[in-house]
């Protein structure tokens, strides 16, 4: 799964290059967002969303749906939280919204296809796979394709958001302190020459001055 993450920050690479080129500034929270929105695609879903390198993303767009207030998402927000039980009964009467069913067709189709070709990628979906597999590790719980969709939805929610606003945070503070940047950097360099580019999750672990900003971060 790291070398997944790397290939994912190598497109971050490339693209933060082209702006540097250019001499723009950088929205640092839209960057992130794309980024992660990267990141959970492949490694969850097997999918290459290119967020990066196209504004128009299918999963970036539901991303800023997902954030976006709306009087319906209000209404079943506030259904859910304080009358648990009417909207248990009203949901099946409650239409589906463009976000309900874009994680649904992904999970569907998703899985169908691997199904079909005889693909493991030992990830979220194949963990969903399993569960279709083998209903009664559920026990008095329907396995739908909603069902399968909404933990979908769930882990694409809590992998991107929280991530991308870590690290646009991390990287507005760097930028307001530029020592602790250029210390920041001059650690990951160490390791980069010292490891001769051959960065992995471990070796990431050693850093101990990064692991204090993000720390200092939260």
């Amino acid at each position: 799964m790291f070398s997944l993450i790397s290939e994912c920050a190598d497109n971050l690479i490339q693209y933060m290059e082209k702006i540097a080129s250019k001499n723009e500034p950088v929205e640092c929270r839209d960057l992130t967002a794309k980024y992660t929105t990267d990141v959970i695609g492949s490694c969850a879903f097997g999918i290459e969303t290119n967020a990066l390198s196209n504004e128009n993303s299918e999963f970036r767009r539901m991303g800023r749906k997902i954030f976006a207030p709306t009087w319906k998402s209000m209404l079943r927000n506030k259904l859910r939280d304080f009358f648990p039980w009417f909207y248990q009964m009203l949901g099946y009467v409650l239409p589906q919204t463009e976000v309900d069913k874009f994680f649904i067709r992904v999970v569907v189709e998703t899985m169908d296809y691997r199904e079909k070709n005889n693909i493991i990628r030992n990830d979220f979906i194949d963990t969903l796979r399993e569960l279709k597999k083998h209903p009664e590790k559920m026990a008095n719980i329907e396995i739908t394709e909603s069902l399968l969709a909404s933990q979908a939805f769930v882990f694409f929610l809590a992998g991107f958001e929280t991530s991308s606003t870590t690290i646009s945070n991390a990287l507005y503070e760097l930028a307001l302190n530029p020592n602790i940047q250029d210390k920041l950097r001059n650690e990951i360099n160490e390791y980069h020459v010292k490891y001769n580019g051959d960065l992995t999750y471990d070796i990431i672990k050693k850093m101990d001055y990064l692991d204090k900003v993000f720390k200092g971060t939260l």
